[in-house]
């Protein structure tokens, strides 16, 4: 789920209670410890300390400088540098002290070697930047141009060329979390590379051209198992394995999502089979949720949140197989929009644009620039969104939830599989779960730590624990509207 926390505007007050500009940024990054956010804009290159509990957003620098508009900004935690990317042309930053909530510019950093020219750039378009785990290259898509661009970091205060990739209507493109592999999206297919970790080279691996319409985001789950793809002008969902061949992305399913665009007036599209080419909603930015394949994604004046759930041959929990999965599918979690609020009753601003996307490292947060209303901030509730603390005091007991090993219980329901809980009553109270996950602990003195492959939205499972420790359910319910954090009895010793 998506809980809509505020806005940062231009003239709003921050966290602090100062007042802040804005003029329209163009993109969004975190430091590594998400403490602090930069933002570069008409105004330049802007930086705000975050509240990780809250979300709020505290002004600390401003860096004035017209040319970053349009600019796409990624962080190098292994320098500790802030890049910014413009069209072929790059600038550094660097933090003043520790807390890297200060940041001197160190000036453009020359691209060496032989290398096409850049082109024509589109306009108010973020090309998409991303790093190597290992922090050896970087990457650019040049938006318009149709190239994909290969530099080295292994030269202090310069980045030697690699390569540059021609793919004629490039739009977005991202790296697996290994770093074998680049896909590549195309207005009207996916491109496969397969990547070389030495020297940075891309070569040419695609076995289909995976035609897929009006295509918006890409998102790669953090075992690069699956490929989320968003198209139809982001009203259509699909979920690709990798891990049979990465090179050759494989469909296990889709989802129609029929959405209301900002013009249009109800949440299904009665044109959708009368005319090819549905409603483009915008939705050109994704986030993936950590631990769990589910993605948050932010589109012109709405956002919604899908997730794969897989079928009994991928749902083994511990040595046991759940029995009552249903088949592998993409589900639709959440849906908020100017029109429809966030399940806290939350209402959302007519925004316009989403044009920039940053997830807090931690996972608890989500920062949209806007076109209209400046920077939003959504908290994302439930699994994989980071949760704080897993001490006792973190859940309160809920008795109509108990669990005992391989079987899961609330209220009425007993099953060895997983419980559908979407505003269930039970004695006239409703009760809808956000996210659920076990837990494991030692003994009695030891702090419970998350076993991460149990977690699952919209869901209670059951769950095998191996011997040894104790173990309990722990689940975000409403419970008539208000949400809380709550545990089922322990299991073990």
């Amino acid at each position: 789920w998506l809980r809509y926390a505020g806005r940062l505007a231009d003239g709003d007050r921050d966290a602090g209670g100062a007042s802040v500009r804005l003029r329209g940024p163009a993109s969004l990054a975190f430091n590594d410890r998400g403490t602090a956010l930069y933002a570069a804009s008409k105004l330049g290159l802007q930086v705000f300390e975050r509240d990780s509990r809250t979300g709020g957003l505290t002004f600390a620098q401003l860096l004035d400088d017209d040319s970053l508009e349009d600019g796409s900004l990624i962080w190098d935690p292994h320098r500790d540098r802030l890049y910014a990317h413009r069209c072929g042309t790059w600038r550094g930053f660097a933090p003043l002290d520790e807390t890297q909530r200060e940041l001197e510019d160190e000036g453009t950093i020359p691209v060496t070697g032989d290398r096409p020219g850049a082109g024509t750039c589109a306009a108010g378009v973020l090309g998409d930047v991303f790093m190597d785990g290992e922090g050896a290259f970087l990457n650019a898509v040049l938006p318009g141009s149709g190239q994909l661009q290969v530099l080295a970091l292994d030269t202090p205060g310069e980045l030697p060329h690699v390569q540059t990739v021609e793919i004629p209507g490039l739009r977005r493109a991202l790296i697996s979390n290994a770093g074998g592999h680049v896909y590549a999206a195309t207005t009207r297919s996916l491109h496969v590379f397969e990547r070389d970790a030495e020297t940075g080279m891309l070569t040419d691996a695609t076995k289909g051209r995976n035609p897929l319409r009006q295509l918006e985001a890409l998102a790669v789950t953090g075992d690069d198992r699956r490929l989320f793809v968003f198209h139809d002008g982001g009203q259509t969902a699909t979920v690709l394995d990798l891990e049979a061949d990465p090179t050759d992305p494989s469909p296990l399913g889709t989802l129609g999502l029929n959405l209301a665009g900002p013009d249009l007036d109800g949440g299904f599209d009665p044109f959708a089979g009368l005319f090819p080419v549905r409603p483009n909603l915008g939705c050109g930015l994704a986030a993936m949720r950590r631990g769990i394949p589910a993605v948050d994604v932010f589109c012109t004046d709405l956002a919604y949140d899908v997730v794969w759930r897989p079928g009994p041959d991928e749902a083994e929990n511990g040595d046991e197989v759940l029995d009552e999965v249903s088949p592998g599918e993409v589900v639709l979690t959440d849906y908020v929009s100017v029109t429809q609020p966030d399940r806290f009753n939350n209402p959302v601003p007519e925004y316009g644009e989403a044009r920039s996307l940053a997830a807090s490292p931690d996972g608890r947060h989500a920062y949209v620039d806007t076109e209209d209303e400046g920077i939003l901030v959504f908290e994302r509730v439930g699994a994989g969104a980071g949760e704080t603390g897993s001490e006792d005091g973190a859940y309160a007991r809920l008795e109509l939830l108990s669990v005992s090993a391989g079987r899961v219980t609330f209220g009425p329901v007993s099953t060895a599989g997983c419980i559908e809980l979407e505003d269930a009553v039970i004695d006239g109270v409703h009760y809808s779960v956000a996210g659920s996950k076990w837990q494991t602990r030692g003994s009695a003195d030891a702090e419970w730590a998350d076993v991460e492959e149990t977690r699952t939205i919209g869901r209670l499972c059951a769950y095998t624990p191996p011997a040894g420790g104790e173990h309990r359910l722990v689940a975000e319910i409403r419970i008539d509207g208000e949400p809380g954090r709550y545990a089922s009895n322990n299991i073990g010793e």
